[in-house]
This record gives C-alpha cells, structure tokens and sequence, in this order.
C-alpha cells in the first residue's frame, strides 16, 4: 500500500528565565511541558511537510503524555 515512511528525531533546547530553579524542577518542567511542546512541534512539521505531498497531508497521532510519561516511569524502575 502506497504511503508515507518516516524516522523522525527531534530534540529541542530550552531555557529557564527564572535563575533559582534546581535541577530537579526544571528536569520536570522538561519532561511534563517540554514534551508536550516537541510533540506539537514535530506533529505541525510533519503537516506542512506532506501538506501538498502526493499522499496528502499526514496527521501525527495524539499522544496521551501523561500515561506516556508514566509508563516510562514505571520502566526505569
């Protein structure tokens, strides 16, 4: 069946304003927010990418971040 195939790698760099945060916190806003943000990101990529590709536009799923970040949780325990 004719379609699109992609490997996708994204990262991002991020920056905190506020100078008093410890690692802890901001690895979390990391994971929690920053997550969410690379997700949309990539997902409005890969839309304007195949928007005028000879499969048409290509949605990328939503993803459940919360259960994604649990279960990722769970496994490096």
């Amino acid at each position: 069946m004719p379609g699109y195939s992609f490997s996708i790698v994204t990262q991002g760099i991020f920056e905190f304003r506020k100078k008093n945060l410890n690692e802890y916190t901001k690895k979390e806003y990391v994971i929690n927010s920053g997550l969410s943000l690379m997700i949309n990101s990539t997902r409005l990529y890969l839309s304007n990418l195949t928007s005028f590709g000879p499969y048409g536009q290509y949605l990328l799923p939503l993803i459940d971040v919360k259960d994604l970040i649990k279960k990722k949780r769970i496994i490096k325990v």
